[in-house]
């Protein structure tokens, strides 16, 4: 059983960028063309790991784990 936040939470960050420079020239009859178009994705991604802690029951109270869990009493927080 787990209580709390989720344990792994990934953020994504994304950055786009994109160069285009186009050139066309009619001569007489022709038409001549250039061009030139870039594309860069940038994607990063963090694993945020985040721990909720622990708790055990091992029955130090009352001698059996579930009583110290129904009582509240458990043996050590981690």
């Amino acid at each position: 059983m787990t209580f709390g936040t989720t344990p792994f939470a990934i953020d994504q960050v994304n950055q786009n960028y994109q160069l285009q420079d186009n050139f066309s020239k009619v001569i007489g009859n022709h038409t001549a063309r250039f061009g030139f178009q870039g594309h860069i994705d940038h994607v990063k991604q963090r694993v945020n790991l985040i721990e909720n802690g622990e708790f055990q029951f091992t029955g130090t109270e009352t001698g059996l784990d579930f009583a110290d869990f129904l009582i509240g009493l458990p043996n050590a927080y981690l």
